[in-house]
């Protein structure tokens, strides 16, 4: 049987991602890929909170701008649960 170069590179791919796991990861402000609930995972989102805070608390009340940003700052907050989950339990793995 001849492989072609389109069917070697299909089945080069599908090795590639099922050996990568596809584990979660997170882009930081400065572009960098991170493991989600790293430590500079949960450092990065909590960044992106305190930004948001400070630019929904500079429009004025009752405005669609702070509303997109209570938004935004909703989604934010769980991915901040999310990411401290995951960090506490990759930290409880590595103590036992």
């Amino acid at each position: 049987m001849k492989l072609t170069e389109q069917k070697l590179r299909g089945l080069i791919r599908r090795v590639v991602t099922e050996g990568c796991g596809n584990a979660p990861t997170h882009r930081t402000l400065a572009g960098q890929e991170v493991a989600f609930g790293c430590p500079d995972c949960v450092e990065d989102i909590g960044l992106r909170i305190g930004d948001a805070s400070f630019s929904r608390d500079r429009a004025p009340r009752g405005s669609a701008e702070r509303s997109n940003y209570n938004g935004l700052l909703a989604v934010l907050r769980k991915a901040l649960r999310a990411a401290l989950k995951e960090l506490e339990a990759a930290e409880s793995d590595n103590f036992m």
